[in-house]
């Protein structure tokens, strides 16, 4: 389950939610971070009046153009029911929904329907921390080979310290980075960055637009690394919950972090629904 991020600005009225999704290329095609390795490819073509034989030319070209890759699979999700607009919106969904949960490489279609993803913000890097080769692997090995990188006994101390809040989040990033043996996880400098830059743009957005409340939807990892130096509070070190609320607040340029893992807006939500039965 996700967690949430929500950006408090004083003159703002809207609440808008983002998905955490990573942009390499401008235009019709764009790549997120490889979770595969580089040698299998998965392409999703998002079809309309394209022939569906463009897509097995694109894997036929890569490869050709590409010996090392030794699988690419091309998946098209094409505008149903003879291009109605209720299958275009099917097609669009399917596609949409692979690209939020990254399950491809290579995404292509339309100028157009890219431009209105741009727009809408779904292009913000507020993915989660990648973790390289430690990937869809067991969060107890992850562990234990940061903790070995950190001098720590086993797993379990590790997950100890995170636990208290005793380990910044900085280390505990950095020294997955360093215990990757395939050298492909992000250090705690690259994930601050990407995702503190996707917060400016958040601001400068919703100044532009006179938006007030923001909702946006992240990771846990990121956003600890997001907030990571907009605030002393020690509870910034400690995992996030599923659901869980990061609520950051900017005025007259300066950002703050009142609320940090909080469950109240769930147990609101909870509350509302008991009232309704």
């Amino acid at each position: 389950m996700k967690r949430f991020l929500y950006f408090s600005k004083k003159t703002l009225p809207w609440v808008i939610a983002l998905m955490a999704v990573m942009v390499v290329s401008t235009v019709m095609i764009y790549r997120s971070i490889a979770r595969l390795p580089e040698e299998r490819i998965i392409i999703f073509f998002y079809q309309t009046n394209v022939p569906a034989s463009n897509a097995a030319q694109w894997v036929q070209t890569l490869k050709e153009e590409n010996p090392e890759i030794e699988y690419a699979e091309a998946q098209c999700y094409t505008a149903l029911e003879g291009y109605s607009s209720q299958g275009m919106q099917r097609g669009w969904t399917y596609i949409t929904v692979r690209l939020a949960k990254k399950e491809g490489d290579i995404f292509i279609l339309p100028k157009s329907q890219f431009d209105i993803m741009e727009e809408s913000n779904w292009l913000l890097p507020l993915d989660e921390s990648l973790f390289g080769s430690f990937e869809g692997g067991f969060n107890k090995d992850m562990a234990a080979a940061g903790a070995k990188q950190l001098g720590l006994k086993d797993s379990a101390a590790l997950f100890s310290k995170m636990k208290a809040g005793t380990l910044p989040v900085a280390e505990s990033q950095n020294a997955l980075a360093a215990a990757d043996p395939q050298g492909m996880a992000e250090n705690y400098q690259q994930v601050k960055s990407r995702t503190q830059a996707a917060l400016h743009t958040i601001v400068e957005n919703a100044e532009f637009q006179g938006d007030k409340n923001i909702l946006a939807i992240s990771s846990g990892t990121s956003m600890q690394i997001m907030i990571s130096d907009l605030t002393d509070d020690t509870a910034k070190n400690k995992p996030l919950a599923n659901a869980a609320v990061v609520k950051i607040v900017y005025k007259n340029g300066i950002y703050s972090v009142p609320e940090i893992g909080t469950m109240k807006y769930v147990e609101a939500g909870k509350q509302a629904l008991n009232n309704n039965n």
